[in-house]
């Protein structure tokens, strides 16, 4: 792979600003985003006491359950005995077969800030949180191979993460149909089929994905849905559910963004915790006596969920708000890093944190890429226009190129110009004579106008037309880069792009997150 351009994303302006230093955001977090910040957020965290017993527990338990993790997995996991030690994290939902790119691209993202910031003598361990607990299933079922949407279809509900993988066959079958006469993409298929087995949970699998790709650069996956580590979290949920802080404190960060002509990116609710059982989920509410869920299957007088909250921490969920909360307390963490959308949120949990007496990371932009072949360089290159500007409206980006060639439209245009001048004589002549002649002449002139540009609107469509190799030329690296519309990362699945998934390691020497950029990868 080979970086042939690099231009700055088009980000919300609330993010923009962030990563630009602007002084009205910086009260906003705790830290800066770049190595100053990182830098003071690990010299805070050593100053914390902080029992490290149970995460290491946890996390050999959960790795040793993986026949992908290896000796790295098991050394990385003993250096967080080290309370110099600390963690940079990011997180995805569980999308069967990994997904969008943007999956991989996260996680090369906190991989190479470890590396940096090892470089600055900082020990530092790349986490993959898996959002086990999510509910939205219609937003991980499926991938995109080529221009076919491959969807596994089940009636499980609930969590996301205790789903098993039963109803997977059809899925596979299209897959590999799809690769059916590549012997590149054997192996790798092979290797999907038995993480993704029949027997599994789709946490499991997950688990099983990432170490699969990652797990020889050290990266450590982490599964928060343990009853261990929720336990560690049991004085938050007894604080959110008697005092229902979370959203009184989002609505206060909010307001301040509001008032500064910045848009929240999320909303919370009156409490931020779901009743989490096997195949179910939903949102715990304050009822008329205690507490219930919101479709009013489950209730509790306060006493009786406070007690399960001592008993039985393991079913209670924290939703978007929490969440991050929920990571800081049980990590060591220095760093969280995310998507545009996650930037834009964990800038809202300003006061969530400080009610919590919880330090924030240093939020960081994940990396961006757009990986492109050579055939769409050179139908951009043959256009005389760069990578960026197939960005750009189709339509007028096409329309430029179709002028500078050489449009028949000043035909029309000259004749236009000709005809108002007389049109304008007329309507003064004739208003002369009669007030109401003139007026007729005005409104039969502006009828042939919007003709004639209609007319000038049709040369330029078979101007188009006969120079139809130019759209043919910008659609094909469109389609390389916005399929669908869509960013190519938020749309794409891997198997896309490579036969073999740790390819996507060779990223790493073009990332920085530190320093977002969208950079173009070649990848023929």
């Amino acid at each position: 792979m080979k970086r042939v351009d690099s231009i700055i994303p088009k980000l919300p302006k609330l993010v923009q600003d962030y990563l630009d230093r602007s002084e009205a955001l910086a009260e906003f977090t705790q830290f800066s985003p770049d190595m100053a910040g990182l830098k003071a957020a690990w010299a805070n965290r050593m100053g914390q006491n902080f029992d490290r017993s149970i995460l290491i527990e946890v996390l050999n338990d959960q790795s040793r359950s993986s026949s992908y993790s290896n000796g790295i997995t098991e050394a990385q996991i003993n250096r967080l005995s080290d309370p110099k030690t600390v963690t940079i994290t990011t997180g995805h939902q569980l999308c069967v077969y990994g997904g969008p790119l943007f999956f991989f691209y996260k996680i090369v993202s906190a991989i190479k800030l470890a590396q940096m910031l090892k470089d600055q003598g900082i020990s530092a361990i790349p986490i993959y949180w898996m959002a086990s607990e999510d509910h939205d299933f219609e937003e991980i079922n499926h991938v995109f191979i080529g221009g076919t949407k491959s969807i596994w279809k089940t009636e499980q509900s609930g969590a996301v993460g205790h789903m098993k993988l039963g109803e997977l066959d059809a899925f596979k079958k299209e897959i590999r149909e799809y690769f059916n006469d590549d012997h590149r993409y054997k192996e790798s298929l092979d290797a999907l089929d038995t993480i993704f087995g029949s027997d599994r949970s789709l946490s499991s699998a997950i688990r099983d994905f990432v170490y699969w790709v990652f797990a020889d650069s050290g990266v450590i996956v982490i599964d928060a849905d343990d009853s261990r580590l929720k336990r560690v979290f049991v004085p938050y949920i007894q604080k959110e559910l008697t005092t229902q802080f979370s959203q009184n404190e989002l609505e206060k960060t909010t307001s301040l963004l509001e008032s500064m002509d910045y848009n929240g990116q999320v909303n919370g609710r009156e409490i931020n915790l779901f009743w989490l059982e096997s195949g179910y989920r939903d949102r715990i509410v304050k009822a008329q006596v205690g507490y219930a869920t919101s479709d009013g299957t489950r209730s509790w007088s306060k006493d009786e969920l406070l007690s399960l909250v001592e008993s039985k921490p393991e079913c209670f969920s924290p939703n978007v708000i929490l969440r991050p909360l929920y990571q800081e307390v049980i990590l060591p963490n220095i760093a969280y890093i995310g998507g545009p959308g996650e930037t834009s949120y964990w800038l809202q949990l300003r006061d969530v944190f400080k009610s919590a007496n919880c330090p924030m990371p240093v939020i960081l932009l994940r990396d961006m890429f757009a990986l492109v072949s050579e055939k769409a360089m050179k139908k951009v290159a043959q256009l005389g226009l760069s990578l960026d500007d197939v960005y750009k409206d189709r339509e007028a980006v096409v329309t430029e190129l179709i002028r500078a060639i050489g449009s028949n439209e000043h035909l029309v245009q000259e004749k236009r110009t000709q005809i108002d001048a007389i049109l304008r004589t007329l309507i003064a002549e004739l208003g002369e004579l009669d007030s109401t002649l003139g007026q007729s002449t005005e409104a039969e002139s502006t009828r042939m106008s919007k003709r004639l540009v209609r007319l000038e609107k049709k040369v330029l469509r078979s101007d188009k037309q006969r120079n139809g190799v130019v759209a043919q030329r910008f659609d094909f690296a469109a389609n390389e880069l916005l399929p669908a519309g869509t960013p190519q990362e938020r749309r794409m699945n891997w198997l896309n792009y490579f036969s073999d998934p740790t390819s996507v390691l060779d990223l790493l020497e073009h990332a920085n997150p530190l320093h977002p950029s969208l950079d173009f990868i070649q990848v023929d």
